[in-house]
């Protein structure tokens, strides 16, 4: 059976944890449009891509099909014979209607759904290592039936994995976040009826964050028919 799976959710709501444990415990490879995105910005020096790149960091969506171009070229040079994971496309209903189009096949939607107030903290809280990758969260967060707890590294701003730099995204400012989640309302969350339609979209809530993994991999592999 082929896994082919998309994540949806909100900035901050965890599809980039969640998304990596699920594509480790499948065994199908992660292609996150966002990571590609940033990629492409931090060794692109042309000037023409500059514009393209600023609008990015203050929070705006790139244009459809360079959008495309880009997870079209990642998904072509990446082994998706068995399924992969789609992180961070589509974005709005004109991206879907491209998938769409182009005969994008997929099996499963996860739309990973978290109160406001909480993805807002989680988003300040994030610490990325500047060497490796390494992902961490300083936020302890308590609100109404949520209850995740952070994080941390041993060492305060220091990477566990390989002692490199613990930074904030740079695209993690209050100003960003709000004007990502405001696009996100007006661009995206159409995409929950659009995908609901097509009987693949399975919603999911992870009120004490990582802990609830267990949880979401029984029912993707319950919707998967995987044993």
């Amino acid at each position: 059976m082929l896994k082919r799976i998309i994540m949806m959710g909100a900035p901050g709501s965890g599809k980039g944890t969640f998304g990596s444990l699920l594509a480790k415990d499948l065994q199908i490879p992660t292609v996150t449009l966002g990571d590609e995105i940033r990629k492409i910005s931090s060794e692109n020096s042309n000037p023409f891509y500059q514009p393209i790149f600023e609008a990015m960091h203050k929070g705006a969506l790139i244009n459809d099909g360079i959008v495309w171009a880009i997870l079209a070229n990642k998904i072509n040079n990446t082994n998706i014979s068995e399924g992969f994971l789609l992180d961070g496309y589509p974005r709005k209903i004109e991206q879907a209607l491209i998938m769409e189009l182009c005969d994008f096949k997929y099996d499963l939607v996860i739309n990973l759904k978290q109160h406001e107030e909480v993805i807002i903290a989680k988003m300040l809280g994030r610490r990325v290592c500047t060497s490796c990758g390494a992902n961490f969260n300083i936020a302890d967060i308590k609100f109404e039936e949520y209850s995740l707890p952070p994080r941390k590294p041993i060492k305060r701003g220091i990477c566990d994995s390989c002692g490199g730099k613990l930074e904030p995204r740079k695209d993690d400012t209050k100003k960003t976040i709000s004007k990502r989640l405001f696009e996100y309302k007006v661009h995206t969350l159409p995409l929950e009826d659009y995908f609901s339609n097509t009987g693949k979209l399975l919603e999911f809530t992870a009120y004490a964050g990582v802990s609830d993994y267990p949880k979401l991999l029984e029912n993707v592999k319950e919707r998967l028919g995987i044993k």
